[in-house]
């Protein structure tokens, strides 16, 4: 259910420490953004979340959150094996997403999600830092406008701690 005020209406699904280092105090420097609501099932990170960014509105089910809640965006910062079906309901709903990465562990529960954002035609997206990272761009301007990228770079080594590998010359996602 999206709001019809000019700020853009967030709610917070998961309060642990990368929602307090680094998306809420990120969300607060914007103007035009309110976070409207938190969630998280440990109690203790819900309500030194909620004192330490002065939020009034917490949940410790999302559901309740999602349904109570008029905002225009969920951030789904929950381990990835707690994003079960929240996300799908909100975006049911009309709400947008951001989620933290891996969005699913499982491909049953990721075309949950991606059915709900398509039939709802809200917009969804994943974060994914590691794509500002200098090696990253060099891969992105290489594979733009081709299927595959001859990387010279030799046999096999893992990249930069992510889940992209540089096999036998091409970039392997």
């Amino acid at each position: 259910m999206a709001s019809t005020d000019s700020k853009i209406r967030i709610g917070i699904y998961g309060c642990g420490s990368w929602a307090n280092r680094t998306h809420i105090p990120n969300l607060l420097k914007l103007d035009g953004v309110e976070i409207v609501a938190i969630c998280d099932s440990n109690l203790q990170s819900l309500k030194s979340t909620a004192e330490a960014f002065n939020i009034s509105k917490t949940y410790a089910d999302g559901h309740q959150m999602v349904d109570n809640e008029n905002m225009d965006a969920l951030y789904s910062v929950v381990p990835a094996y707690a994003r079960t079906d929240v996300e799908a309901t909100a975006a049911a709903k009309g709400i947008h997403i951001f989620s933290e990465k891996p969005q699913a562990l499982t491909m049953e529960v990721a075309h949950k999600i991606d059915d709900a954002i398509r039939g709802a035609g809200v917009i969804s997206t994943v974060c994914f830092r590691e794509r500002y990272r200098p090696i990253f761009q060099e891969a992105r301007r290489r594979l733009e406008g081709t299927e595959n990228c001859p990387c010279p770079i030799p046999e096999r080594q893992r990249v930069a701690r992510t889940s992209i590998w540089i096999a036998k010359g091409f970039l392997v996602v």
